[in-house]
């Protein structure tokens, strides 16, 4: 019921062991966020102005790598923001 899962992105699911410890891994790996590589300088405080400022009726557009592929996953904000 996250904003997450409503856009449609997929966490790790594939049990591992590290060290002794327990660890998922797979899963999207989010790469773009409204335009904003995730890896610059300040992608934190950048993507989360942007996401404010978004109204309810703008797509929020997400390119992430799923399965070796790049992939954009797009959703409208109020769809994103709405309580499950």
């Amino acid at each position: 019921g996250s904003a997450g899962a409503r856009l449609g992105l997929r966490g790790s699911s594939i049990p591992i062991e590290v060290g002794g410890q327990p660890l998922l891994i797979g899963g999207d790996v989010v790469i773009e966020v409204a335009g904003i590589d995730v890896g610059s300088k300040d992608a934190v405080k950048a993507i989360g102005a942007a996401l404010d400022g978004m109204a309810d009726d703008a797509e929020l557009s997400v390119k992430i790598l799923r399965d070796g592929r790049e992939r954009t996953l797009e959703k409208r904000m109020g769809e994103l923001r709405a309580e499950p």
